[in-house]
């Protein structure tokens, strides 16, 4: 089952990485190779969450209850980088505005850039790095952007008609499948035991998640 983040809950403070490509530092039973390549880069996404009102913690209980551990997938949306979030009241636990600092980023979909939705226009295969699509991104779309296909969270490396993503396509997308600028990922938790909790100023607390990326039975 795919669950949605619930929307009240801000994504804050949020580190988005691929596994690195090597294992570096170790060696082989053999003792002559001391790097080793991962098979399959999974996305890592930790982030924080005020939980300022009972509001908050109803959503936060809510959702940890029903992704029962690491059973279900969370769809989260992916904050743009780099737009910094709103600042925080610890007193009261609500965002503040002002000082030039657009608050609409602590909503977990804030970007500066428009919203575009465009198709891939021949089908790819799983495995595949490049992806044509039936429009030109090039000025829309710079490398670095993350975009999500189908349901799939990729970061762009090359972009035009043709774009090309890492990591590679996680399954094979029919001709007609949306491609979106404002991404979002499809994540498991990292722990499934319990997420860290922490207090802030006595007052308000924090959630801190650590997920992984989940493709192999998203639909389940």
């Amino acid at each position: 089952m795919i669950l949605d983040w619930p929307s009240v809950l801000k994504v804050r403070d949020h580190d988005l990485r691929l596994q690195s490509a090597q294992v570096v530092g170790t060696a082989s039973l053999t003792g002559y190779a001391q790097r080793g390549e991962v098979p399959s880069r999974r996305w890592r996404y930790t982030f924080s969450t005020k939980l300022g009102d009972k509001a908050h913690h109803t959503a936060w209980r809510a959702i940890m209850a029903r992704l029962d551990g690491s059973r279900h997938v969370l769809r989260m949306p992916i904050p743009d980088p780099f737009k910094p979030a709103a600042p925080f009241d610890y007193t009261s636990g609500v965002e503040m505005t002002g000082d030039g600092v657009d608050a609409g980023f602590s909503d977990g979909v804030g970007f500066d850039a428009p919203y575009y939705t465009w198709t891939v226009a021949v089908a790819p295969t799983a495995g595949q790095s490049q992806v044509v699509t039936d429009w030109d991104s090039s000025g829309v779309l710079i490398e670095g952007n993350y975009v999500t296909i189908g349901e799939d969270l990729h970061v762009v490396l090359v972009v035009g008609t043709t774009l090309t993503v890492q990591p590679p396509l996680r399954r094979a997308h029919p001709a007609g499948t949306v491609i979106t600028s404002i991404p979002t990922g499809l994540f498991r938790l990292a722990d499934p035991e319990h997420p860290q909790l922490m207090l802030w100023h006595a007052r308000v607390g924090e959630a801190t998640l650590e997920l992984v990326e989940a493709w192999e039975d998203a639909d389940a």
